[in-house]
């Protein structure tokens, strides 16, 4: 996880003084009142099960994207290897 995005908003800000316009608009589904609507519309038997609630479709795009990026990560070293085999099994042939 990086946090190159901040780096610009600290320069500026300790250049001038900031004001909301300098800083970009979040998404609705990340705004404040929207997730506390939501959190406070939900009814279940402890604040772990509200959160679940409240968060779950996040946490789980989250996890599916972790893992995806997790695969690909690991396949690009395996295909190379594949490519450098069939080159190598190539050029022993002849």
């Amino acid at each position: 996880m990086t946090f190159s995005w901040v780096y610009p908003l600290i320069t500026r800000g300790s250049l001038m003084t900031m004001s909301e316009d300098d800083v970009r608009k979040l998404s609705p589904t990340q705004q404040s009142r929207p997730v506390l609507i939501k959190f406070t519309t939900i009814i279940r038997s402890s604040l772990i099960r509200r959160l679940w609630a409240a968060n779950s479709q996040d946490l789980l795009l989250d996890f599916c994207l972790t893992y995806v990026s997790v695969i690909f990560a690991y396949t690009s070293p395996f295909l190379l290897k594949r490519i450098l085999d069939a080159i190598e099994e190539s050029s022993a042939e002849d």
